[in-house]
């Protein structure tokens, strides 16, 4: 398993603890607060078509991340599975909320290369040869 978060649960569920199991969803009220920061930041950025915002809010997740796993690693170290798997369920959030912004960036990639493609079949504001070759190496 490539993904942290997928071994640590792993590792939990051969213990006999099922990190994502349905009456594990509870979490801290700060964590909570984060969460809401870090989604209005992602809807902000969206509405904006604000692709350096989501670079910065994918940035800090990732470090966010690169601190939870140390937690997760500590939490392992010291047998403490109940806080191993509440990493894991933050992690989890981390993970998803990473991956809905390589989304909505995909999706702004996808957006400004149709807009020049069509400007290039317009003929609109570009040199055809330019574009041509732009288009070539996206």
């Amino acid at each position: 398993m490539k993904n942290p978060i997928d071994r640590a649960a792993y590792l939990l569920k051969t213990l006999g603890i099922d990190a994502d199991a349905p009456e594990h969803t509870s979490f801290a009220p700060e964590f909570l607060m984060q969460q809401m920061e870090w989604r209005e930041t992602l809807m902000d950025a969206q509405m904006a078509q604000n692709n350096e915002a989501l670079r910065a809010l994918d940035q800090e997740i990732s470090c966010e991340q690169d601190k939870l796993y140390q937690d997760l690693r500590t939490a392992f170290a010291a047998k403490d599975h109940e806080a191993a798997a509440q990493w894991v369920r933050h992690g989890r959030f981390l993970n998803k909320l990473r991956n809905e912004i390589a989304a909505a960036l995909q999706d702004s990639n996808t957006q400004i290369f149709e807009h020049l493609k069509g400007r290039l079949k317009t003929g609109i504001g570009f040199r055809r040869p330019f574009c041509r070759m732009v288009l070539l190496q996206i």
